[in-house]
């Protein structure tokens, strides 16, 4: 057997379908209960593939011949199938089976951590798409597993294509809504009611906007207690505080995402943290009121560095930390 060390550029189709180290995105209207799809089998290509000496480094002979899409386990993981509608951390390293070469994404080789959002189905059906999808679906936490794709652009040309071997390890995995029991707001309070998928809306407030901000849990999870000093994942939605035209400001549920904030990165994030984030449980939701707080759910595209709104009502789902 051969251990393959050379890098080469991956072509457009598999830098657009993995972004690794940025969030993939899903459908924000699939948002529901997770589901494990059917896995993929087991294969003479993938099983031919061992571990080797370094992250998700492997040996295999090339060329390898991958007539349909497998995935072959190599080291168990934990607890349940991941699923679908949930957030996935971890590794991952590819390679072209017919030549051997490790595939890079520009100048980047390597492992190359990911973060990515498991949707109701694959962002695009490309072979190699619905096959990451898939092992990403069936996996389960601290596996590491590799998997192919038949027929995947890998050059500059459409015409370039080859079978391409993806080596992954799941570190971790989390809901992409909050969880858990249900509880109605206090008053002076806005109320909150969720959509099938968990999406929040807010009624609008009866009364002034409080000054300093005030927050309540309104979905009770179950998962740990944050200190408050985290880089925590969250689902967020900002509407402007207003008795009479509140007006949706930013969601990451319109805009098929996640956030993560470093809680004490800023001194408004550290306010917000200890005000609302501080003695909480993961798997929460936490409607927030009070003065806006800069960084806490801004748009990312917006141009302007102004506030929405002097006053906000926040409503933020704790989903996991890293």
């Amino acid at each position: 057997m051969k251990h393959f060390h050379r890098a080469a550029v991956v072509g457009a189709s598999l830098t657009a379908t993995l972004l690794l180290g940025t969030l993939l995105s899903g459908c924000a209207t699939t948002v529901g209960a997770t589901q494990v799809p059917k896995c993929l089998p087991t294969g003479s290509a993938t099983s031919s593939v061992h571990e080797a000496k370094g992250t998700n480094a492997v040996t295999f002979t090339s060329p390898l011949s991958v007539r349909r899409s497998q995935s072959t386990v190599l080291k168990s993981g934990h607890g349940d199938r991941i699923g679908t509608q949930q957030i996935v951390s971890g590794s991952i390293r590819f390679y072209n089976a017919k030549t051997g070469d490790e595939l890079s994404t520009g100048s980047t080789s390597g492992p190359q951590s990911f973060r990515v959002l498991v949707g109701a189905k694959p962002t695009s059906s490309d072979a190699l798409s619905k096959a990451m999808f898939t092992a990403l679906a069936c996996a389960r936490s601290g596996e590491r597993s590799v998997f192919a794709a038949p027929k995947v652009q890998v050059g500059s040309k459409a015409s370039d294509t080859a079978p391409v071997l993806g080596v992954m390890t799941v570190k971790k995995h989390f809901s992409t809504r909050a969880q858990g029991r249900v509880i109605e707001t206090h008053r002076g309070f806005p109320a909150v009611v969720r959509n099938q998928y968990g999406q929040p809306g807010v009624s609008a407030p009866t009364v002034a906007a409080p000054s300093k901000l005030r927050s309540q849990v309104v979905v009770e999870g179950t998962g740990k207690r944050l200190t408050g000093r985290e880089r925590l994942i969250v689902q967020c939605t900002a509407v402007t505080y207003s008795k009479t035209a509140p007006t949706l400001a930013y969601s990451t549920w319109e805009n098929s995402t996640v956030r993560g904030l470093k809680l004490t990165s800023t001194s408004a994030l550290r306010s917000l943290s200890r005000a609302a984030f501080a003695g909480k449980r993961l798997g929460s939701q936490v409607v927030v009121i009070g003065p806006y707080v800069s960084g806490a759910c801004d748009d990312p595209s917006s141009t302007t560095t102004s506030a929405p709104a002097s006053s906000m009502v926040y409503v933020f789902d704790l989903l996991g930390t890293v």
